[in-house]
């Protein structure tokens, strides 16, 4: 892995060193074209900084909401579950006799 990092150094500073040397702008317009780019790099740079953690307070927003939300809905499903039984039990209570009463009446016939 050193042997890469060997060769991009010194490719990297060869293509500098060429660059430098057949560039067809003056040293002040290459300096402030270079000066140019990283300015336009550290914007660029900021604003998706800036995105990011606009993402993450969004994602932490959200992680909030679903979690109350489903407490919120959690407790609201036992409530209907805790009335649904409460309004069924006699119901239910009748449906078992009826089916002791069948269970009876074919034991009888038999």
């Amino acid at each position: 892995m050193a042997g890469f990092w060997k060769g991009w150094g010194v490719g990297s500073l060869t293509g500098i060193v060429y660059g430098l040397l057949t560039t067809k702008h003056t040293g002040a317009e290459n300096q402030q074209r270079l000066a140019d780019y990283f300015k336009q790099l550290t914007q660029a740079t900021n604003e998706v900084t800036t995105n990011v953690i606009a993402v993450k307070n969004a994602l932490h927003t959200l992680t909030n909401e679903v979690k109350k939300a489903s407490t919120t809905t959690v407790v609201d499903l036992e409530d209907l579950l805790r009335a649904f039984t409460f309004i069924m039990e006699p119901r239910v209570k009748e449906v078992k006799a009826s089916v002791v009463n069948l269970q009876n009446d074919i034991n009888k016939k038999d």
